[in-house]
């Protein structure tokens, strides 16, 4: 029987399934599927950055030029799937009207429109970045702005947009260099506002959404708000977030509203014994989220990158790893554990993804390319076990979250 086995045994057999669905082996550069996660797809040679799932067969996709100046800026792309071509420039961000200009590492889109940002410098007298997002129609690249000072993130939680940024105290946050998660009020494509939802207390991090209203996100540093650290991950609840939007503008709900997933610290023991390898003796890694997607269950995939330093601290390169989180819930409360490792990068960091919930694809982009990761469910297997092998549970709990898919 397949139950009771090993997990090395279980990811034998998913790899032998898959060798069996899969017509060709798919080569790749430095991304390297864990076992029993094939690479079922890749497109090679776009040098995407930040990807979202505009529809099945379609990504948005941001890629990014420079003026003479070395600003920054990123283009509106989007990538057809299973296999390409990515489309021409829809929208190319301008620069802010004075200072230096960098592109905001993410897009985010509900099908229709998607949003950007770019942060610049110098800061104001209030220590605050100055910032804008940029909301862009697909289909013909109209595109309005909204300035937004310190913005780092953003995603979508049903049809609404929301970004993580240091927007400062005049939009509720209690400290200019403190975080706070944000629904991006608008109208008819147009931007017209911010509404507080959660003050972290803490530098901006990652932010990812699902099609119930559920928001999870990262720290960026330490919150004495939430009591927690840089990469700690967070989750709100539909309900936690309608409730801040009902508070008002510059209110939101209160840090305790946010149940406290996994920490950082954890996260870093699960990546380590491959970070390690790649650590010069006498040097360290310094990790970082890159990215954070709910999966059809809504568990969590997490890119994380490893920026590695030597003895003398001079930057070497960076790693990257996937990682599968299970999030459970115990009465009314959230947490996470680290199931699975998904895939390793040893030339580039996690990488920026997307996920397809029809054949449980994982889209990553890294190294120049994209890839489209396997992420099989238990119940798969079950359907390839002949002889009564039975069901695979790696996740006994699902049915628990049936408000999280």
């Amino acid at each position: 029987m397949c139950v009771g086995k090993s997990k090395g045994t279980v990811a034998a057999l998913v790899v032998l399934v898959m060798g069996i669905l899969t017509t060709a082996e798919i080569a790749n550069a430095g991304l390297n599927p864990a076992p029993g996660y094939p690479i079922s797809y890749q497109i090679d040679g776009v040098f995407t950055g930040p990807i979202d799932m505009v529809s099945d067969s379609q990504l948005a996709a941001g890629t990014t030029t420079y003026t003479a100046n070395w600003d920054s800026l990123l283009e509106v792309r989007t990538v057809e799937l299973n296999a390409g071509p990515m489309s021409p420039v829809i929208y190319t961000q301008p620069t802010l009207p004075s200072g230096s200009t960098y592109a905001g590492w993410y897009t985010a889109t509900n099908g229709n429109y998607v949003l950007t940002g770019q942060t610049g410098y110098p800061a104001d007298a209030q220590g605050l970045m100055p910032g804008q997002l940029f909301m862009t129609r697909l289909s013909n690249g109209a595109t309005t702005t909204l300035n937004v000072a310190g913005n780092f993130d953003a995603a979508t939680a049903g049809e609404n947009f929301y970004v993580t940024a240091a927007a400062g105290t005049a939009t509720g946050l209690g400290n200019n260099g403190y975080s706070g998660i944000y629904r991006a009020e608008g109208m008819d494509g147009t931007l017209t506002g911010l509404n507080l939802i959660l003050d972290t207390g803490a530098p901006s991090g990652v932010v990812t959404g699902n099609g119930s209203g559920n928001l999870a996100f990262s720290l960026g540093g330490t919150s004495a708000q939430l009591l927690g650290k840089h990469n700690d991950l967070y989750l709100l609840s539909a309900e936690q977030v309608e409730a801040g939007i009902a508070a008002g503008q510059t209110t939101g709900v209160s840090a305790d509203a946010a149940d406290a997933l996994i920490t950082g610290t954890t996260l870093n023991a699960a990546a380590a014994p491959f970070f390690n390898q790649h650590t010069p003796d006498g040097g360290y890694v310094f990790t970082s989220i890159s990215d954070l997607v709910f999966d059809k269950n809504g568990d969590l995939i997490i890119g994380m990158s490893g920026y590695l330093y030597d003895a003398n601290f001079n930057w070497v390169g960076t790693a990257g790893i996937g990682m599968l989180l299970d999030v459970n819930l115990t009465g009314h409360d959230y947490s996470a554990t680290v199931a699975d490792t998904l895939y390793t990068n040893d030339s580039d960091g996690g990488g920026y993804l997307a996920y397809r919930a029809i054949d449980q694809t994982l889209w990553i982009s890294a190294d120049g390319n994209l890839y489209g990761l396997l992420v099989p469910e238990p119940a798969t297997l079950t359907l390839l076990c002949w002889g009564g092998l039975g069901l695979i549970a790696r996740r006994a709990n699902r049915g628990v979250r049936k408000d999280l898919q």
